[in-house]
């Protein structure tokens, strides 16, 4: 088999080269022999063929019986491959001895040899460098918004005849005013000063308060007070439910919601905003 002599003049081939020619003899031994000297001849130069080819004749001349499956053998192959690009030891032989009688015997582990072969020679090449996809280009997109703190809490109270007490502060005036413009077109916006909102403290009862800055007047403001009672069916059974504003122990202004539940309070002066309590009676 293979009886060609080598040719000094045969062009270099590399170890998968060589492995195709090889491959092809064997499928066509009568076909075109012009590529076997430089197979020849990179046979003669590389250890790691000599010892492939040695075991394929071996198991090839004996008939040696096959004792792997493709399973086996497969989980065997990457070892194997890095064993025959490392120094052979002692016992190297004996030890793929089944894997290599495997590989004479099965063409598609073989072939997944070569494969993983190839593989592992282009991962060891000194300028091989592995395909990076490049970070995309996110720039078009908007800025995350910026975390907010979290608002301080709302202090609240019932008091004995069950009125609802808000008491507002600085720091809640500071935690809880958006950056909100509020008004009709061709009006004056206002600014909105806070926003107060308890929808869920209360099984039947939902209060929200918003303080805006009056009406070119930047000294005074005035409330609106929302007030729901979902078991009264809303609109027009919301009326008379008393709204009282005090500044400490002042009664500044006191107001009866309309068929909607809604009360403005206005005249209020802005620097007193943070020492208000508002006093929503649900029962009038």
């Amino acid at each position: 088999m293979m009886a060609v002599s080598s040719d000094a003049t045969a062009p270099s081939l590399n170890c998968t080269e060589f492995q195709q020619i090889v491959e092809r003899y064997l499928a066509h031994p009568d076909g075109e022999m012009a590529h076997l000297p430089a197979a020849l001849a990179h046979l003669q130069g590389c250890r790691r063929c000599q010892a492939q080819w040695d075991a394929f004749l071996q198991a090839f001349i004996q008939d040696q019986e096959d004792q792997l499956t493709c399973t086996a053998a497969q989980a065997q192959l990457p070892e194997y491959v890095n064993a025959q690009l490392g120094s052979a030891d002692a016992g190297a032989a004996a030890r793929w001895h089944a894997l290599q009688v495997h590989l004479a015997h099965c063409p598609a582990c073989h072939a997944m040899f070569q494969e993983v072969s190839e593989m592992v020679q282009i991962a060891a090449m000194p300028s091989f460098q592995p395909e990076r996809t490049p970070a995309p280009d996110l720039s078009f997109l908007a800025p995350p918004a910026p975390q907010l703190a979290a608002p301080a809490q709302v202090h609240w109270r019932m008091d004995e005849v069950g009125a609802l007490i808000i008491e507002f502060s600085r720091s809640l005036l500071a935690s809880v005013a958006p950056p909100l413009m509020v008004g009709l077109k061709g009006d004056a916006t206002r600014k909105t000063l806070c926003r107060i909102d308890l929808q869920e403290v209360f099984a039947d009862l939902a209060v929200s308060i918003v303080a805006l800055e009056a009406f070119q007047d930047p000294s005074h403001c005035e409330l609106l007070v929302e007030v729901d009672i979902p078991s009264r069916g809303g609109w027009p059974n919301l009326a008379g439910i008393a709204v009282v504003i005090r500044h400490g122990a002042q009664v500044l202004a006191s107001r009866q919601t309309d068929a909607y539940g809604k009360a403005v309070i206005t005249e209020i002066r802005t620097a007193d905003l943070a020492e208000l309590t508002v006093q929503v009676q649900p029962n009038g």
